[in-house]
């Protein structure tokens, strides 16, 4: 595959790797599909707030997360 000039190779590998909720940073957080810096420290916060994430399911309770992001997380996140 070939990389262009804005895609580090970083980048690729994270997207392709499973993220866990309960030990990620907001780097990693934010290199899923439609996390930025705001959703990652929301993540971030709610997680520090509620004793981590029992589901990914649980990621939903966070602001600005709704079904189609959910939808679009799944099989890229984790919580164990």
């Amino acid at each position: 595959m070939a990389l262009s000039k804005d895609v580090s190779k970083d980048k690729v590998a994270a997207t392709q790797a499973v993220i866990n909720l309960n030990t990620a940073s907001a780097k990693e957080l934010m290199s899923l599909p439609g996390i930025g810096k705001k959703k990652a420290e929301a993540i971030i916060q709610y997680r520090d707030e509620n004793g981590g994430f029992h589901s990914i399911d649980d990621l939903i309770k966070v602001q600005g997360v709704g079904k189609k992001s959910m939808d679009a997380l799944r099989g890229k996140i984790s919580v164990n």
